[in-house]
């Protein structure tokens, strides 16, 4: 390939909206289907088993940990806005 064609390839990969997610689609597949196949081959001891409820009371932890953190971004946010536009007043 001619240096033109590999720059004119890599300003549409750098400007298109899908080429990226397109990226990260095939990404997860191929990480999926990796990791199926590796779930066949590994045995784990009998003491790192979980019911779906546990795993069920995990994920609901770490969203009421996420929730509770974007909250608190917001509000530091909010509040860094709120000074610096009482700093630029004209008071």
């Amino acid at each position: 390939m001619s240096w033109n064609t590999v720059f004119r390839l890599r300003q549409f990969a750098r400007g298109s909206l899908w080429v990226l997610p397109l990226v990260g689609v095939l990404l997860g597949v191929l990480l999926g289907v990796l990791v199926q196949l590796t779930e066949r081959s590994v045995h784990l001891p009998p003491y790192w088993t979980y019911s779906a409820s546990t795993a069920s009371t995990v994920l609901s932890a770490i969203v009421g940990a996420m929730a509770a953190l974007t909250g608190f971004v917001v509000t530091v946010t909010v509040l860094a806005v709120q000074m610096a536009t009482g700093m630029l007043s004209s008071r």
